[in-house]
């Protein structure tokens, strides 16, 4: 199981206080991380998202049970992904989302240079997703502002334990730019950093590398969800994790 007993304990005092100030009526989301996310010498890839649009509905007493029917150590994890990429019409399909098509091009372009698999959906496995916002509306979308503001603190605290955890290598924000507000800034990233900015009329990309834990440094590429980018879109986050990636280095 991704989540260890200690980790999950840790994380479940927070939902508990979303879940105090959230009833019935929203899908709670846990990280999701894939079977192989921890094996190997791979880079650790975290993709992050706004917040679920429908997701597994489990009632708030029930969401921490550990038999696979609440939200923590489901068994598909990132499985669901590529289960979900060939469905047929009128059933949703993650090959028509542009967060997952997008990802799924950055992620097999970075773990291509360590990983050689024959079908490159099967790099989800080696990833983490995460959203910003862990409470949703169950009708589906996006949290309204007064949601968001009834969670973002608690939210951080969240975002702060999951990269302690996980440690990812690298960590992707497809969100158009949500956690740059006040809230996000201060808890999450008041942290040293060498920014670059990759700005154009299109497309606005911030990149820098920034400490989780003393022994573990992270790359972190925040850009604007890829809903109707052009292709050139994908070049500009590519040269944004290359100038990174050679700051770290020197």
């Amino acid at each position: 199981m991704p989540f260890s007993k200690k980790d999950v304990e840790r994380l479940e005092k927070h939902y508990k206080e979303l879940c105090e100030k959230f009833k019935e009526g929203y899908v709670k989301f846990f990280p999701q991380v894939g079977e192989h996310y921890f094996n190997g010498n791979h880079k650790k890839i975290m993709v992050v998202g706004k917040a679920c649009n429908g997701w597994v509905e489990v009632g708030n007493e029930a969401l921490f049970k550990a038999d696979g029917t609440g939200i923590v150590n489901r068994p598909d994890q990132m499985e669901w992904v590529k289960k979900a990429w060939s469905r047929k019409k009128g059933k949703y399909s993650t090959s028509h989302s542009a967060f997952w098509t997008f990802s799924r091009k950055v992620v097999s372009t970075l773990l291509a240079h360590d990983l050689k698999l024959d079908n490159d959906l099967d790099y989800f496995d080696y990833i983490a997703w995460r959203n910003l916002y862990k409470f949703s509306p169950c009708q589906g979308g996006n949290p309204d502002q007064e949601d968001c503001d009834k969670q973002v603190g608690i939210c951080t605290d969240i975002f702060k334990a999951e990269l302690e955890i996980l440690k990812p290598d690298f960590v992707f924000f497809f969100t158009s730019g949500l956690e740059f507000s006040p809230v996000w800034l201060s808890k999450v990233f008041d942290i040293k950093r060498k920014p670059f900015q990759n700005t154009t009329k299109t497309y606005k990309i911030i990149s820098y590398s920034a400490k989780i834990e003393d022994n573990h440094t992270a790359i972190f590429i925040h850009a604007q969800h890829p809903q109707g980018k052009p292709s050139g879109y994908f070049d500009a986050i590519n040269d944004a994790i290359n100038k990174v990636i050679l700051d770290w280095k020197n």
